[in-house]
């Protein structure tokens, strides 16, 4: 089966995409157009198989909640997020809960700038 070329030039060209790591988190952070809502910064924090999900509105640092889809009151993220774009480095502190267990998070990472540009090739 040969799927070709698609290339979707169009998509994302307005929003920034950041991969973040440090040495046991990662993060995905995309700053983008929320609508008539203004900007928004997407979080994903992942943590081995646990996947924490929440937003920053209309700014790119302040309080915020990750929270798992699935286990939301046992495994969320809580405390403050600071993103940097010129040095392309994220801020988290806070507390970060797994399955009921807290512990504190104040960790420094450094980030990746993503494509926005898209293509499949086979």
């Amino acid at each position: 089966m040969v799927l070709g070329l698609v290339a979707t030039t169009g998509i994302a060209r307005d929003s920034t995409w950041l991969l973040c790591s440090s040495d046991s988190l990662v993060l995905s952070v995309h700053e983008h157009r929320a609508g008539s809502a203004g900007r928004e910064t997407s979080l994903t924090l992942i943590y081995g198989v646990h996947q924490l999900h929440g937003t920053l509105q209309d700014t790119d640092s302040g309080p915020v909640k990750l929270s798992s889809a699935t286990r939301a009151g046992e495994t969320n993220f809580t405390g403050k997020a600071n993103v940097d774009y010129d040095s392309g480095k994220v801020v988290l502190t806070g507390t970060l809960k797994i399955d009921g267990e807290a512990a504190k998070v104040k960790t420094t990472m450094q980030c990746k700038e993503m494509s926005s540009e898209f293509s499949f090739v086979d």
